[in-house]
């Protein structure tokens, strides 16, 4: 029973991230901007995470407790959904059908069959390595203890993960990263315990994104080329299982992926390169949208993400300015990171002793 909800999650989560990134894209792609699945599905998880914190932070500052946030979620994922399927029905039912693909020009051989499918062997590679591999730091009381609390108290964010007790004031240290919040409400729809969510569901998901974010990056500098795909996409496996230590992302991602750090370090700070290469390029509107849904979902995921988006988008936005001589890209760049700096500016506003939200 509990593999079948396992299954159920991370189809239902994949559902969910390539709904979001598709109405990204076609919000923002025009013209002949061709967005892959796998660009869909990552800037779909950035998305869902953003407007799960646009739920969740009210809600815990008002002291709601927990079921109530998942009814609200509910309602709300419900809505989008019919939206887009409204949406999406009308929009295709007018568009004209498509040609079938020349036989003659088609990729069908073997060889190519055997590189495309690379990529995918080796995510699952990826999976049960992380899956097999088993570690335990003092943290993982601290993230998943948050989690177990919330689902078993029906309250968000409230207690204190390591003592137990009711904290007099809201961390705003992390409580404005409701990624494991977002736990919780899975935790309380599908009556499925906070270890499994926390470090088997989620291990799963980071780890798939991970690999499809490897392929976009390859499928960007080798677009016609499928054997380099693959080749790039079993290097940085190997990268990350050779280069294991304390100072690099390597670590968060094969033996602590359940912290939103493994996100910040090994996803979010490879797709700010990966828009900056788009917008060298021919970048245009769904690239700046995108970057700003990344930084956004980003600071939803990990407090550890705030400084690293501010230093990744200043350092993009510079040298963009640079090389295309245009001052207004330092404005959009300036847009896109500023939920890291409303973050940002709360945290040094409750450090000084100005911005108290009290709990009680």
């Amino acid at each position: 029973m509990v593999l079948l909800k396992i299954i159920g999650i991370l189809i239902l989560y994949g559902s969910l991230f390539w709904v979001f990134g598709d109405i990204l894209a076609r919000c923002f792609a025009k013209g002949n901007l061709k967005v892959s699945h796998s660009l869909r599905l990552i800037t779909g998880f950035f998305a869902y995470y953003a407007l799960f914190q646009a739920a969740a932070v009210p809600m815990m500052f008002l002291q709601r407790p927990l079921h109530e946030l998942t009814a609200l979620w509910s309602v709300l994922i419900c809505l989008i959904l019919s939206l887009y399927g409204i949406g999406r029905y009308q929009k295709d039912k007018n568009r004209p059908g498509r040609r079938s693909e020349d036989p003659k020009t088609s990729e069908r051989t073997w060889i190519a069959l055997f590189w495309k499918s690379v990529p995918i062997a080796i995510a699952v590679v990826n999976v049960v390595l992380v899956s097999v591999i088993y570690s335990s730091y003092w943290d993982a009381a601290y993230y998943v203890g948050n989690v177990s609390f919330a689902v078993y108290s029906d309250t968000i964010g409230i207690y204190h993960p390591l003592y137990g007790t009711v904290m007099q004031e809201f961390d705003i240290k992390h409580c404005l990263a409701t990624y494991h919040m977002h736990d919780a409400v899975i935790c309380q729809i599908f009556g499925l315990h906070p270890l499994i969510q926390t470090k088997t569901v989620m291990v799963i998901v980071v780890t798939l994104l991970l690999n499809a974010m490897y392929f976009e990056f390859a499928n960007l500098l080798f677009p016609t080329d499928a054997c380099a795909r693959g080749l790039m996409c079993g290097f940085c496996l190997l990268v990350n299982v050779c280069t294991y230590s304390s100072y690099t992302s390597s670590s968060f991602i094969l033996l602590r992926t359940y912290e939103g750090k493994a996100v910040a370090g090994a996803i979010v700070a490879v797709m700010l390169l990966y828009w900056l290469l788009r917008l060298a390029g021919d970048g245009g509107p769904y690239e700046w949208a995108a970057l700003f849904i990344t930084c956004w979902g980003a600071v939803a995921i990990s407090s550890s993400a705030v400084f690293l988006t501010l230093a990744g988008i200043g350092a993009l936005t510079l040298v963009l300015c640079l090389v295309k001589r245009e001052w207004r890209v330092l404005i959009r760049g300036a847009v896109c990171a500023s939920p890291a700096v409303l973050v940002s500016l709360l945290y040094l506003l409750n450090r000084m002793g100005i911005f108290h939200v009290m709990i009680g």
